[in-house]
């Protein structure tokens, strides 16, 4: 699927889009009332949701090429500067806030998802032509 995924790159560009405008309607939702303690279900999404990100903007950024340090480099640093933006966006949500420990969750997210691919990009299979 990955492959398939490489070779049309548009749909990893629809999928980041469509990504992007999700993270940004959800940070400019006001919060609601917590009790206390911290809520499982909202790291879970920045997780989630930040790991698909990455992922997408991993392969939107290298589509069918092969794979390249700058690659690697430009998504890592899009991904904290993005997270960043989110982050810095929420502020002028009532009820929400620059959070540092929210951008550490949401770069892990996107960081993990580009690990999983570069695992699966050197395990694979080398293809004879």
């Amino acid at each position: 699927m990955i492959d398939w995924l490489e070779k049309k790159r548009v749909f990893p560009i629809i999928f980041l889009i469509i990504i992007i405008l999700e993270i940004f309607s959800f940070s400019a939702m006001p919060a609601t009332a917590k009790v206390g303690g911290t809520n499982l279900t909202a790291t879970i999404y920045h997780i989630s949701i930040f790991f698909l990100f990455g992922f997408f903007l991993f392969l939107s950024i290298k589509g069918n090429k092969k794979l390249k340090f700058w690659q690697i480099f430009l998504v890592i640093i899009f991904i904290g500067i993005y997270a960043a933006s989110d982050e810095f966006h929420q502020s002028f949500t009532p009820g929400r806030s620059c959070n540092i420990e929210d951008w550490l969750t949401d770069t892990s997210g996107a960081l993990f998802s580009v690990f999983i691919y570069l695992i699966s990009y050197i395990r694979k299979p080398i293809q004879k032509s």
